[in-house]
């Protein structure tokens, strides 16, 4: 089970009207930024699978967009599970270490890139269908849509993990 938040439908539909009445180029850039000070792993990763694909600023918005519709999610919920005037969580998904990186390469590994790919789509099917049909559509109008796939699949696992590491830590 996913310990990242569920994307609804609406959500999909307002982070894109943002994009488009922001324009992508600033939304990647407040995004990256934010990646930059808070996620630093995930901003590596996703960056190193835009220039692995190819066109890199293209397929970083579309990642950068996957991940401003999990930190909407999670800042909805964290205002909802909070009570006025108690501080909320500074980081609202998990910091992803560079130990829970290498972990989910060695699952990649194990499983081969491909395996690894289709029991994380299997998992965001289950868990967050909205997550997947945003990254689908996103993948399906790039040239390499296994590889895009297999970078939304990274990015998801590794937050995943981190999340489910955290979670078991404070329990």
């Amino acid at each position: 089970m996913s310990t990242l938040p569920r994307v609804a439908p609406l959500t999909r539909e307002r982070i894109a009207r943002e994009f488009d009445d922001r324009g992508p180029e600033v939304c990647r850039t407040e995004i990256a930024l934010d990646l930059e000070a808070n996620n630093p792993e995930i901003l590596d990763m996703a960056t190193r699978c835009a220039r692995d694909v190819g066109e890199f600023t293209r397929v970083m918005t579309g990642f950068c967009m996957f991940y401003r519709l999990l930190t909407y999610e999670a800042r909805a919920a964290s205002a909802m599970s909070h009570a006025p005037g108690d501080t909320p969580k500074l980081s609202l998904l998990p910091r992803v270490s560079a130990q829970t990186r290498a972990q989910i390469v060695r699952r990649i590994d194990s499983l081969g890139s491909q395996g690894f790919t289709n029991e994380v789509i299997a998992d965001l099917e289950r868990f967050n269908p909205e997550l997947l049909q945003m990254a689908h559509n996103f993948a399906e109008e790039q040239a390499d849509y296994g590889g895009v796939m297999q970078g939304f699949a990274l990015l998801y696992a590794c937050l995943c993990a981190e999340g489910a590491q955290e979670r078991g830590v404070l329990h």
